[in-house]
């Protein structure tokens, strides 16, 4: 994990990820291709086939090889993807594109989301 400020929650796999979603609804989340157990693509299906968790922005995760799914992923709904290898940076930037609002707060990782917690307020952001 590296820290850039937001309160973030890791998953290792699809499947604990879609558990997270579900539990926590958070407002952006960040998806490896690459996940065991559920594949990404599958993951992004399964989430943004659902109305309780399609309102979470979904960035991808994925290597240049992973051009065909990244389409797919990006056809079923997903908002961006972040080419592998990444950096800190191109992590920071993503989570600030699309929560710009959101005043930093925690850490994050690579398979997270980010919940606002702010209430209306400037200040935590939680991912999953």
């Amino acid at each position: 994990m590296i820290s850039i400020g937001h309160e973030t929650v890791y998953s290792t796999d699809g499947l604990s990820a879609l558990e997270i979603v579900y539990d926590q609804q958070p407002d952006l989340m960040l998806l490896d291709l690459t996940t065991p157990l559920y594949d990404g693509v599958d993951t992004l299906n399964l989430l943004l086939g659902n109305s309780l968790t399609r309102p979470v922005l979904l960035v991808m995760i994925a290597t240049i090889t992973d051009r065909e799914r990244v389409l797919t992923g990006m056809g079923a709904g997903a908002v961006d993807y972040i080419e592998k290898p990444l950096t800190g940076d191109d992590l920071e930037f993503a989570i600030q594109r699309y929560l710009p609002s959101v005043e930093p707060v925690g850490e994050f990782s690579s398979h997270s989301s980010i919940r606002s917690t702010n209430n209306g307020n400037l200040g935590n952001a939680r991912a999953a």
